[in-house]
């Protein structure tokens, strides 16, 4: 019932309720750690040649070498003769550069809306682990197409051709997880 003199019972426009302590903690603790990822990129990055290099030695057998300060991996492909090439896990080739934007939504996500931070915390784990996944699927499939085709169609291919391809397909991937896992069947909770 709506008191025209205004009273306590006077209808009252709808505001946003402010977030509370735990989420502006958690705002900040994932801007804090996109801060952190950034600032020590090159780590990230050796981090990266160094799961990849591991792999792939791993999976089909080459020797590797890994120069984690230079975010760089060594591997050994068949040529006439044996031949390393080294792949350099630039900032354009790393998981990070996909991972910043969706840590910097989540983060906004937590402080403005009401979605549980169990539904964002888990959409955002698994959002960064299809990125991850599929930035380590490429680098191994040029590692496998240099070996299987040589240098130059191999890496040619492998990384104009197909890196774009499965890096649409794991951004596409990871954008539509992300949206289902946030804004699916009971997200207002």
């Amino acid at each position: 019932m709506i008191d025209i003199a205004g009273g306590p019972s006077a209808a009252r426009p709808a505001t946003r309720p402010r977030p509370g302590a735990l989420r502006i903690c958690v705002a900040g603790a994932m801007v804090c750690a996109v801060l952190v990822a950034v600032i020590q990129q090159a780590w990230y990055r050796g981090v990266e040649a160094a799961v990849a290099g591991r792999t792939a030695h791993d999976l089909f057998g080459c020797g590797v070498s890994v120069v984690r300060s230079a975010q760089t991996f060594f591997f050994e492909f068949h040529a006439d003769r044996f031949s390393y090439l080294g792949l350099d896990v630039s900032l354009g080739c790393s998981s990070l550069l996909l991972i910043v934007p969706v840590v910097g939504v989540t983060a906004v996500l937590v402080v403005v809306s009401r979605i549980s931070l169990l539904r964002l915390t888990v959409a955002l784990a698994a959002t960064v682990a299809v990125v991850v996944a599929v930035n380590m699927l490429r680098l191994l499939a040029i590692v496998y197409f240099v070996n299987a085709w040589g240098l130059e169609a191999g890496f040619g291919w492998s990384h104009t051709f197909l890196g774009s391809l499965l890096a649409l397909a794991g951004i596409s991937s990871a954008a539509f997880l992300y949206c289902r896992l946030v804004y699916g069947a009971g997200a207002r909770s």
